[in-house]
């Protein structure tokens, strides 16, 4: 027997400086935080478009503007809809999901955690314990093989872009000096002439 695996997934990592990295980590301490489903988010949805974070922005963009261009993209510009940080103390993670309304999401890690980013999609060879997955039929029950995952390590600096729909987590913090894992978290949407008006599949809307 043969298994042949197939549909490979891409994600796209940019690194930023060291002096911007403090100072966006600078940013984020001085954040406040409410409590997620286990961990904490930022109170403020829309970190990006505050003043103190605008060289931060400003990278992201030409960024994303790269990867537009890489990828052919047949949008005006690849706009920043929704950003925020992220604060997992001892023992806490970030729970299994994906982002809805959105095309692509970052993740920009901001200190170090032995908690990395698990990426993720359900093998339909496998039943999972997900709720949204029990209506569905599966010929196996092997739990340890119903997710694919691919483990992105914490690395401060580094930002990792990836298509919204793609299912991710993360470990459990674990930090034997009491210090939290904090990152940054956003979603992008297409803007402007969307599509191609020639095949019948163009639109002109306006993220704002």
């Amino acid at each position: 027997m043969e298994k042949i695996d197939i549909v490979p997934r891409t994600l796209i990592k940019f690194s930023m400086n060291s002096k911007m990295l403090k100072n966006v980590l600078e940013s984020v301490s001085q954040e406040k935080f409410r409590s997620n489903i286990s961990n904490k988010i930022s109170e403020n949805y829309f970190l990006l478009r505050e003043e103190r974070y605008k060289e931060l922005a400003d990278w992201i963009n030409s960024c994303l503007e790269e990867i537009r261009l890489d990828l052919n993209f047949f949008c005006d510009s690849l706009k920043i809809t929704q950003s925020w940080a992220n604060r997992s103390s001892d023992s806490e993670y970030h729970h299994s999901h994906i982002h809805p309304n959105s095309v692509l999401s970052g993740i920009i890690y901001l200190t170090e955690s032995n908690s990395p980013t698990l990426f993720g999609f359900e093998n339909d060879w496998y039943c999972t314990t997900d709720v949204d997955s029990r209506s569905s039929i599966k010929i196996s029950f092997d739990s340890e093989k119903s997710i694919l995952f691919h483990r992105c390590d914490s690395i401060p600096g580094d930002m990792i872009i990836f298509p919204s729909n793609f299912r991710h987590s993360t470990d459990c913090h674990q930090s034997d000096n009491g210090s939290d894992r904090l990152s940054i978290s956003f979603n992008v949407f297409p803007t402007g002439k969307i599509g191609r008006y020639d095949f019948l599949c163009g639109l002109e809307i306006e993220v704002k």
